[in-house]
């Protein structure tokens, strides 16, 4: 009974090495995780390289602003369906980039994020973090 136990929790350990191992690293269909800030630097050339590797275009959009065409004039933006063929790429390239970003960082540090609404704004990288330890939430990021 022991031995059935064992193979158990090994089984069991195993299962949780790939998920956390595929979090982090990410797949095909999943972006890596930035699991903790500590380890920016390494999530950060996983996510690029999972980006390039989905489009190269997508991390181009996270280096390079992106503003949608308005019309002249004004403040209102053109509607998609009058976007030419490239800014249109461009625009959804940018949306694409901005949603696999949004999922591959933790939501204590996304919500930080709220204001800004493309991938460019949304580089954590421009911005300064250190880590406030609160007795309310000891994962707390702050600015």
């Amino acid at each position: 009974m022991a031995e059935m136990y064992a193979a158990v929790a090994s089984q069991n350990s195993k299962i949780h090495s790939i998920l956390i191992s595929e979090t982090e690293v990410g797949s095909t269909n999943k972006v890596p995780k930035l699991l903790d800030l500590a380890d920016y630097d390494n999530w950060k050339g996983r996510f690029e390289t999972h980006l390039n590797g989905t489009d190269t275009n997508l991390w181009e959009r996270i280096l390079s602003p992106y503003e949608r065409p308005r019309f002249v004039g004004t403040e209102l933006y053109q509607l998609l369906k009058r976007l030419d063929v490239d800014e249109r790429k461009k625009y959804d390239s940018e949306k694409k980039a901005y949603w696999m970003l949004s999922q591959a960082i933790p939501n204590q540090i996304l919500h930080q994020f709220d204001e800004h609404k493309t991938s460019y704004k949304n580089n954590i990288e421009k911005y300064s973090y250190r880590r406030v330890r609160t007795d309310d939430d000891p994962n707390e990021y702050a600015r």
